[in-house]
């Protein structure tokens, strides 16, 4: 039929023929995109989503990948927009700078992104406490307010995410031009799906919410794996609000989730136990900190090896002046290998689906100290896919 043949005119069209032009060429699906988006005159699958989506379905096949494109940076400039965080930085001579001992007027300013060449300023080292004990806060140069890294520049966080949509296998979908949206409720059902055995239909399959998961290994790890590429990507930002403005969250019904209720980060551990405790969050949630110690092999059981981070310092209890109240989380893995590769002191980000606990104040460790009981409240997760933990840096 003559249908067949005709090249598709939406960003949906070129996607469903990426997919099947992935499997019968047994190309990667970045390729694949690449190419439907060439045969329908674009230049890549950049250049259709971008025409696509400012609703000019009408390709531009004279336009060279070099020509500049005012129109597509426009939309930058709304808000402030912060990018990644960067390590180095070059000034006006073309020097390379170092964050961590970069100072205000070393070099000639304004200093530039060492890859596209946009303005940027430096965000100097500080020292706050965490764990316990002060802790050095690495510098970093970053955007200045309303600037934006050029297209394709590494260190923009649209392009970026872009990157991850291509390969989300519709977990990540774009809803406009530099927009896009990311569904937990699919992160959810693929752990719900790819959970032991034991808790699972006879046929290996799972339904939820009118999807049903199998039990391969070539589909449920896709969309975790999206999701620990967004969560990474979420770290070598300076906050929530920079990812955000690019990626929104929602959960069952199309509700809309703020990555503060997504994303916690080692101060904010607390919040994140109020809110599993509470049943305030129904969706899978990321803890992101430092690895305290990995223990594999608990008395002699190769499947009970159990990771745990740093914890905060102890606070007052605000109904008992001498008692501390402090958060343990664990994370735990059926298979030992599943921590290789983590050690003490790593920055690390785990998603899924915590479980709380509180213990019974017990006497402090050492006598004349702040606290006479401890309280640990607990958080705890149990491994159900390697992709779940992952080190930041």
């Amino acid at each position: 039929m003559r249908t067949t043949d005709t090249p598709p005119s939406t960003l949906r069209g070129i996607r469903r023929k990426a997919k099947k032009l992935k499997r019968d060429k047994n190309i990667s699906h970045d390729e694949a995109l690449h190419a439907v988006a060439r045969e329908c005159g674009f230049q890549d699958f950049h250049h259709a989503r971008r025409s696509l989506e400012r609703g000019s379905a009408t390709p531009t096949p004279n336009t060279t990948p070099t020509e500049p494109q005012p129109s597509d940076e426009k939309p930058h400039a709304q808000g402030t927009v912060m990018g990644i965080k960067m390590n180095l930085a070059k000034d006006q001579n073309g020097r390379e700078w170092d964050a961590d001992t970069y100072q205000r007027g070393m070099g000639a300013e304004p200093l530039m992104c060492t890859h596209c060449g946009v303005s940027v300023t430096h965000n100097p080292s500080y020292t706050r406490e965490m764990y316990d004990k002060p802790v050095l806060v690495p510098g970093y140069f970053r955007l200045l307010p309303k600037g934006a890294h050029a297209s394709h520049c590494r260190f923009g966080v649209d392009e970026e995410v872009d990157k991850i949509a291509m390969e989300s296998e519709g977990l990540i979908e774009s809803i406009q031009r530099d927009k896009y949206r990311m569904r937990l409720v699919m992160i959810k059902e693929a752990l719900e799906g790819a959970s032991p055995a034991k808790d699972q239909d006879s046929d290996g399959s799972r339904a939820k919410t009118g999807r049903t998961y199998v039990r391969n290994p070539s589909l449920l790890p896709a969309y975790i794996n999206s999701a620990n590429r967004a969560l990474k990507l979420r770290a070598l930002c300076a906050s929530n609000q920079d990812i955000e403005q690019h990626l929104e969250l929602i959960f069952e019904g199309n509700v809309k989730v703020s990555w503060d209720q997504f994303y916690y980060e080692t101060e904010r551990h607390m919040e994140a136990f109020h809110a599993v405790s509470q049943n305030v969050v129904q969706h899978p949630i990321a803890l992101q900190g430092n690895v305290k110690s990995v223990r594999r092999a608990l008395k002699g059981d190769a499947s009970k090896n159990v990771l745990n981070l740093q914890m905060n310092a102890f606070r007052v209890d605000q109904d008992d002046a001498d008692n501390g109240i402090g958060l343990e989380v664990s994370v735990w893995s059926r298979e030992t290998a599943w921590f290789n590769g983590l050690e003490d002191g790593d920055d690390v980000v785990v998603l899924g689906v915590w479980k709380s606990s509180i213990t019974p104040p017990s006497a402090a460790p050492r006598e004349g100290g702040r606290f006479k009981t401890l309280t640990k409240r607990r958080l705890s997760l149990s491994l159900i896919l390697k992709p779940q933990i992952s080190k930041v840096r």
